[in-house]
């Protein structure tokens, strides 16, 4: 069992260095509004409360965090994160 969350740390880890580098490369903040979205224990309106931004902005941004994670491919990944999350 702690293999598997040793695992899975690793692999989160990864995927938010990834969402990092694309900010870096893209001038973007996704990063920010990830932090923002988990540190708001995943409230979509709290999140576009405290990042001073229209629940509508904030609904298209999963669709790009996950680009940025998945772009070298994701199993069975696809809308995953936008379909469960930022759009409550």
């Amino acid at each position: 069992m702690a293999l598997d969350i040793g695992e899975e740390l690793r692999d989160a880890s990864t995927r938010i260095a990834e969402v990092v580098r694309y900010d870096l490369r893209h001038g973007a903040a996704l990063s920010t509004t990830l932090e923002t979205y988990l540190g708001n224990r995943c409230s979509a309106a709290d999140t576009a409360h405290e990042l001073y931004s229209h629940r509508n902005t904030l609904r298209q941004r999963p669709a790009r965090i996950e680009v940025a994670v998945c772009r070298d491919g994701c199993s069975g990944s696809s809308g995953q994160l936008h379909d469960r999350h930022l759009v409550d």
